[in-house]
């Protein structure tokens, strides 16, 4: 990915994620911050780290000085051009580490959409008004394990459900809830999250008939750019992969955080 297209790239994440948080910005880093989501990383971090010529080490110092006046924990995604600047470095010197595990940033290039395998699933969408939105929101956290796990995602679902930018899908099997996703609009760009089968549907095609939708209607609107993220090398890339899609990046940000 080369620089020009890094920066766009950050611009769609920074205004994606708005649906949760507020955003500032200074010459140094953009910024996230949400009151309703302090546990969600995401939301609460400082991406498109620069150096303005006064140095790395300043520029972290400033950094963690405003999680601290924020009060906090810092989380910083560090791209290809912060590392180049040495920012990287001097975060990882300040006792910020690197996020363990890496993630595939896809690409969908084609102007056909996909074909995914039939399936009996009834794709629909669903706005903030829809009787059916509790159902979207309540699928978001069905794979969790834990009540606080759930919550914690339920919660994230429920701040992206009330964004104007993102449309939700639904796919339901003779009525009943069984998969889930939202397609980000915004510049002629299209990101594609929230991707979630329940465990009672799995391995029947549903993710990625939803996925092929959502494809398709992103296409239908001209995007000149259709992209999604997925654990590098997991099950859900091979999934996406199939479809058409193609690794543009690897870890195009890192994420360092203090560790624990």
């Amino acid at each position: 990915m080369n620089d020009e297209a890094l920066e766009e790239l950050l611009q769609h994440e920074l205004a994606y994620f708005t649906f949760g948080a507020h955003s500032k910005t200074t010459r140094c880093a953009w910024y996230l911050h949400s009151e309703a989501l302090p546990l969600y990383r995401d939301c609460n971090r400082a991406l498109h780290l620069r150096d303005d010529g006064r140095g790395p080490d300043r520029i972290v110092h400033e950094v963690m000085q405003h999680f601290h006046q924020v009060n906090r924990p810092p989380v910083v995604d560090c791209d290809a051009i912060a590392e180049r600047q040495g920012l990287g470095a001097a975060f990882r010197r300040a006792g910020l580490m690197p996020a363990s595990g890496s993630f595939a940033m896809l690409q969908y290039n084609s102007a056909v959409p996909p074909s995914p395998q039939k399936s009996s699933a009834v794709i629909q969408t669903i706005s903030s008004f829809s009787p059916l939105i509790e159902d979207w929101i309540a699928l978001n956290g069905s794979d969790e394990p834990d009540q606080p796990s759930r919550m914690f995602w339920i919660g994230i679902a429920r701040e992206e459900a009330l964004s104007r930018l993102c449309t939700l899908y639904m796919a339901t099997i003779n009525g009943v809830p069984a998969a889930a996703c939202s397609l980000f609009y915004a510049h002629n760009k299209a990101r594609i999250d929230s991707v979630i089968t329940h465990p009672d549907f799995r391995r029947q095609g549903i993710a990625s008939a939803l996925v092929a939708q959502t494809v398709a209607d992103a296409l239908a609107r001209k995007c000149k750019m259709i992209y999604l993220f997925s654990e590098a090398d997991g099950m859900a890339e091979s999934l996406y992969q199939k479809l058409g899609f193609r690794r543009a990046a690897l870890n195009p940000f890192r994420r360092h955080m203090t560790p624990r």
